[in-house]
Parts: structure tokens; sequence; C-alpha cells
């Protein structure tokens, strides 16, 4: 078992004509990841002005949490959540671990390592 964090940014290129049901959706895997996903520590969606570029900021406590994550969005929003998505891209940081890479092998994700860098909390992002 990994005791670390791992968190994600995924981005997204959407057919701005689909955002608006899309858009209700997230609302919903929020409310789901607030009621049965305590090791989902933040969830974070942004979208540009003109609705063809949406991010994800996702934090996980540790890579199992992620896993359970991904496993609920597959079971229960995976074929609604990409209707509008056009193109994504999946940066990972921390150490994901086997299992979880394999779970998000089809997001082509890149994963970085760090270099250097400072932590001053969980404030604000």
């Amino acid at each position: 078992m990994n005791d670390h964090p791992v968190f994600w940014t995924l981005d997204l290129t959407l057919d701005p004509e689909k955002v608006a049901p899309w858009r209700e959706l997230l609302r919903e895997i929020v409310a789901e990841i607030e009621a049965r996903e305590p090791g989902t520590l933040t969830y974070r969606w942004s979208i540009s002005e003109d609705k063809t570029t949406a991010q994800v900021f996702e934090r996980y406590a540790d890579p199992e949490a992620a896993l359970a994550h991904m496993k609920t969005f597959s079971d229960k929003f995976a074929s609604r959540f990409f209707a509008p998505v056009r193109n994504k891209r999946l940066l990972v940081y921390g150490d994901p671990g086997e299992e979880l890479r394999e779970e998000i092998k089809g997001f082509d994700p890149i994963y970085l390592s760090p270099i250097t860098g400072l932590n001053r909390g969980h404030g604000g992002v």
C-alpha cells in the first residue's frame, strides 16, 4: 500500500454545444465524491469563457483513493462524461502505483516526477 498523495490535471477540449448538460453531470460527480469518497481531497473544475477548454485538478490521499474514484467514475459517469470531449490530456504527479496506472491508461497519461519546488499547504488551488 502506498501512503502518499497522488494528483493530476485533466485538460479537455470540448464541443461548446454539448457543454450545458455536461456541466450538470459534473455536479452529479461532485455530489457522489462528497458523499462516498473521503480520500478525494481536491476535485476542482474550471472552464474557459468560450466553453471550449476545461480542466480538473484532482488530489487524492493515496493511490488507493484515486483508484476508488476511477472505478466509481468508470461505472457511473464515463459514458456521459465524454460526450462533449474532443481531446484530452492527463498529467499525473506522484507515484500512482501499477494498479492505478492500469486503470488510467486509456487517458494516455503523462507521468511527471518532481524536480524541485515548494508546498506551503493545501489552500488556494
